[in-house]
């Protein structure tokens, strides 16, 4: 605990706490107040995949890795007034960049700087070879926040779980806007997949999407079995105070 100041003592509280020096001076009784320190290690774990280049916000034209730069920098900048540790781990379906945890205070501009102007070196998603690395190179306990779109293809559950016994894990979801490809036919779309770099064909009919909603359904189930905190965020929401009040 630190000192965090004195104020004037009310009924409800704790007589061990009067500050007697104050109490003296000021006449009237003074109580002590304190503050954790928190000390926190506290790991973003930030997906660059080709997908994050997609529309997040179609009204302020903003991309997904916009919207990641704006709220990772603001959580880095408030844990920096909180004495904690950041430490920040960039994936596609390689580990692009990983810095340790540290109390630097340039954490925020190194992740608009790598957020706005780094090219991955590759364009696809591996949530498990991010977890495994995750899980071998920080200590136990430290608050894992994964920024994604959670669009991955490999079976991550078995490391997931392994995860979620070292970590706490807090998940924040880009959801996808469908915005920008061409219809072909009723329901039947052409639109261009960034993380494999070619047009595939999408059927968006109504019992297609019925298919779609029923195994994204099943994957936030499972996503929220093993996470502390699991938010998902559309273009329309008012993040910001969203992710205040959940997390």
């Amino acid at each position: 605990m630190s000192f965090k100041g004195i104020r004037e003592y009310n009924q409800n509280d704790d007589f061990r706490t009067i500050d007697w020096s104050a109490t003296a001076k000021m006449q009237r009784p003074f109580v002590k107040e304190n503050e954790a320190d928190r000390n926190l290690n506290i790991l973003f774990a930030i997906d660059v995949s080709k997908s994050l280049d997609s529309i997040f916000d179609s009204s302020k034209e903003k991309n997904k890795r916009e919207i990641i730069c704006e709220i990772s920098s603001l959580m880095s900048y408030a844990n920096n007034q909180n004495n904690d540790r950041t430490g920040v781990v960039f994936f596609s379906d390689v580990i692009e960049r990983s810095y340790g945890l540290s109390n630097r205070k340039d954490m925020s501009s190194i992740l608009s700087h790598i957020l706005l102007n780094y090219t991955p070196r590759s364009a696809g998603s591996d949530f498990s070879l991010c977890l495994k690395y995750i899980i071998d190179v920080f200590p136990k306990n430290t608050v894992v926040i994964i920024f994604s779109d959670f669009l991955f293809k490999d079976d991550f559950e078995k490391t997931l779980k392994i995860a979620a016994k070292k970590f706490k894990l807090i998940g924040i979801e880009l959801e996808c806007e469908f915005t920008n490809n061409e219809e072909i036919s009723d329901g039947i779309y052409r639109i261009y997949d960034k993380e494999i770099g070619k047009e595939i064909i999408v059927d968006i009919t109504k019992k297609s999407l019925d298919a779609i909603r029923k195994k994204q359904q099943e994957k936030k189930t499972l996503l929220k079995k093993y996470f502390w905190r699991f938010v998902s965020i559309i273009g329309s929401d008012d993040y910001i105070l969203k992710l205040s009040k959940k997390i």
